[in-house]
């Protein structure tokens, strides 16, 4: 038995974050038999709230009064741990985090949340990207990223990490695999509203086809700051809804869309895939791999491309039908049981 510290340190953790990824595998690891403690920040939107995971400790570190790096260099400097598993970004402070506890002999995990091409791989960020993923390859028992191609980008970068890096996905538990309900006609986007999403040249193409198919609806389940500029003829918001509406929203959906211009992972893809609903996104995240020979592709930034390949999906029930059930089944790579064998390799 391996007492193990997940660190999640992102800003106003809530319940709605236990439903997948670390939380999941938190609580997958503590079932093998682990001792876990999940660390989050407390802040004051999250202070009252209670989170809860089955046989997992919840520890929160307050970053009201002081800096996030000088409250985290100091609970690690106190931690009486076997392993840290930590996912950040590829930022300087958190190498700090990784030699702190290799002098302390605690093994460190670090997913890091690695987006290709983000920012543009000019020959200074390449120059700076090499000497953090050096550090970190000398301090780490082991480094993930979400995606295989975030792991090929990062060799490309440093080649010596060959090998020692892998790509390790959010875990998905059950509830997102859900058999389909009544068709409503619908293409669906969930997520944030912001511009590098690509939402406008969503409903741009949508707006395009609509009166060639005027029983089919978009429905967008999301909010944020572009809202109110925003072309809403002929579309459905939903604004934000809890983990039980979207899947709900994924498994009435025939078409989900993703036209963002980038993505880490891209949650709501094996979300939507998990549902059976048929895809259609641009090459990021894990969409490359989940959509290979069972979804449609579209080029960034692209309004008549997205309203080709709805046409293609529309006028075809039985590719989309196929597809869809294929999406399913590539989706079950994503599953928490993947995720936990992966880490279980390394503790």
């Amino acid at each position: 038995m391996t007492d193990i510290t997940i660190l999640h340190l992102i800003p106003n953790y809530s319940q709605t974050n236990l439903k997948k990824g670390v939380s999941q595998y938190a609580k997958s690891l503590s079932e093998m038999g682990h001792d876990v403690t999940l660390v989050i920040y407390e802040t004051k939107k999250n202070e009252d709230e209670n989170l809860d995971i089955p046989n997992v400790e919840i520890d929160r570190i307050s970053i009201r009064d002081e800096s996030k790096l000088i409250r985290t260099t100091s609970y690690i400097l106190s931690c009486d741990t076997d392993v840290i598993i930590s996912q950040n970004v590829l930022e300087k402070r958190y190498l700090i985090w990784v030699a702190l506890a290799w002098a302390q002999g605690i093994d460190f995990l670090m997913k890091i949340d690695y987006t290709p091409g983000i920012p543009p791989l000019t020959p200074s960020i390449r120059i700076k990207h090499r000497v953090k993923l050096q550090i970190l390859s000398e301090f780490c028992r082991g480094l993930f990223v979400p995606t295989q191609n975030a792991a090929d980008e990062l060799v490309s970068i440093y080649p010596k990490l060959d090998h020692r890096v892998q790509s390790l996905p959010s875990g998905y538990n059950d509830e997102y695999f859900v058999e389909r309900k009544e068709s409503n006609k619908s293409i669906l986007y969930a997520g944030r509203l912001v511009s590098d999403k690509g939402v406008r040249d969503l409903i741009c193409g949508f707006n395009k086809i609509k009166d060639e198919y005027s029983n089919w609806t978009l429905e967008i389940a999301g909010d944020g700051k572009i809202y109110d500029d925003m072309n809403k003829e002929n579309v459905q918001f939903h604004g934000h809804v809890e983990t039980q509406e979207l899947i709900d929203l994924y498994a009435k959906a025939e078409i989900f869309c993703l036209p963002s211009l980038h993505e880490s992972f891209g949650n709501v893809l094996v979300e939507a895939a998990g549902a059976e609903t048929a895809i259609i996104s641009t090459e990021v995240g894990v969409a490359p791999e989940l959509l290979d020979g069972a979804g449609l592709f579209i080029n960034k930034r692209d309004s008549d491309d997205i309203a080709e390949k709805l046409r293609t999906y529309i006028d075809n029930d039985d590719k989309r039908r196929a597809d869809a059930k294929k999406l399913k089944q590539n989706a079950k790579n994503y599953k928490i049981e993947r995720v936990t064998k992966i880490i279980s390799e390394y503790l």
